[in-house]
């Protein structure tokens, strides 16, 4: 495609304005009205046979119906030699990625702006019987409004429309082997090629969410493959193990991207509700730190995370480490042994532990545990560095909750110890 040329006989490209895995979007002049649309190009690869076009068909006249001042306006569709396109009304700002990619993180008070109103459309959305199948930053557009700006969502129903049957059987992978969208934001049940409901929107949301506060994602592979098996079967970041959040947001991480269905949130309005408390939170009732890299873990089980995570109101408590044996092992802090720098340790693993203290570590401190064990392990002196720290609320002893990462990894009889001590 190039710049001049006449699309259905009535529009006319100017510049392209981006490219995504489904096309290229150009921005062109409507020949009779004399307005500017922006009309997407679907790739040449995603060329569709006679039945994948009346799908694509069905589904374009489908989200050219779908009316919400957070959805962008499809004007037009159909195709151009063997050409399908899309012409939707042109938004000036940026794309949700863009803001991203320049500024690393957003402030809770825009990832607020940004899910709230993503939640509003898909509301709509949902009630009339879509899923989006794709929702990531780059569909995500910022039209700026003073003093913030006004959320719109693109691309309703496009995916699902140029999705083959045998693409869907593949999971993410279209009958030409490309990927069909962005797969760090599918849920397990899109990646592995499974049905999917409204559900599968608000995990993506859940991903987005993350994203906009931490400035970074929490899957992540170095092949397609090893990408879909973070996504479905590896453990769940804890957000805060990877930069400093409000209070609550993991627990309501943990929810959004749950791989149980049933324990997933089961409405925007229900995700949107539980995240308003958290966000919406003055500043100064958390301390924000910059977003830093902790090392992935994945494989056996004894690689799981085992930290303790706050709960948001009206929901029971949630924990990593439900499955683990419950310890409580003395240990002192940094060679000292009074009160005040004794730890007990909860839930180690080889790689981590929570910690019940009343001394007040801080995220990315190292700190020496001298553990208090019969035999040859007592005494050991174990590194670790700090990866979070909570205040109790409801215990007059030990104030914080500390998660820690052990460098080296605990041997595995240590930790064999650790939890025999437990009984």
């Amino acid at each position: 495609m190039s710049a001049g040329r006449i699309i259905a006989s009535k529009y006319c490209l100017l510049h392209e304005l981006g490219r995504g895995g489904m096309g290229a979007v150009w921005l062109a002049d409507h020949l009779t009205l004399r307005a500017h649309v922006a009309v997407k190009l679907i790739e040449p690869g995603l060329k569709m046979n006679r039945e994948a076009m009346r799908r694509f068909e069905r589904e374009a006249r489908a989200a050219a119906s779908l009316r919400s001042q957070h959805v962008v306006q499809v004007l037009d569709f159909g195709v151009d030699g063997d050409t399908p396109y899309l012409v939707m009304e042109f938004l000036e700002g940026e794309s949700l990625g863009s803001r991203l990619a320049r500024d690393g993180r957003l402030t809770p008070h825009d990832t607020w702006l940004v899910v709230s109103q993503v939640c509003r459309a898909i509301t709509r959305a949902h009630a009339e019987g879509f899923v989006h199948r794709d929702l990531k930053p780059d569909n995500v557009f910022l039209v700026e409004d003073d003093p913030d700006f006004l959320v719109k969502v693109l691309d309703f129903g496009i995916a699902k429309a140029l999705q083959s049957p045998a693409s869907k059987a593949a999971g993410v992978l279209t009958q030409s082997g490309t990927v069909l969208g962005t797969p760090h934001y599918m849920s397990p049940e899109q990646a592995e090629g499974r049905d999917v409901d409204s559900r599968s929107d608000l995990w993506s949301l859940g991903i987005i969410a993350f994203e906009c506060i931490t400035g970074q994602l929490p899957f992540d592979g170095a092949s397609l493959p090893a990408l879909m098996r973070s996504i479905c079967y590896d453990p769940i970041v804890v957000p805060s193990t990877v930069a400093s959040v409000p209070p609550a947001f993991d627990a309501w991480f943990a929810r959004a991207t749950s791989r149980d269905l049933d324990r997933r949130f089961q409405s925007a309005k229900g995700l949107v509700s539980a995240l308003k408390p958290i966000l919406q939170r003055p500043q100064n009732d958390w301390s924000p730190s910059p977003a830093r890299n902790v090392p992935r873990r994945r494989g056996d089980p004894d690689d799981e995370r085992t930290l303790e995570i706050e709960t948001f109101p009206g929901q029971p408590q949630e924990r990593r480490s439900d499955a683990r044996v419950s310890s409580s092992i003395p240990a002192g802090i940094n060679g000292r042994r009074d009160i005040r720098h004794t730890a007990l340790i909860h839930n180690a693993s080889r790689r981590g532990a929570l910690l019940a203290t009343r001394h007040r570590c801080h995220p990315d401190e190292t700190i020496t545990l001298s553990l208090q064990l019969q035999g040859p392990h007592h005494g050991a002196l174990v590194h670790a560095k700090v990866v979070r720290v909570a205040a109790r609320a409801n215990d007059s002893i030990w104030k914080f909750d500390v998660g820690v990462q052990f460098d080296p990894p605990l041997a595995d009889a240590l930790v064999l110890e650790i939890q025999r001590r437990a009984y």
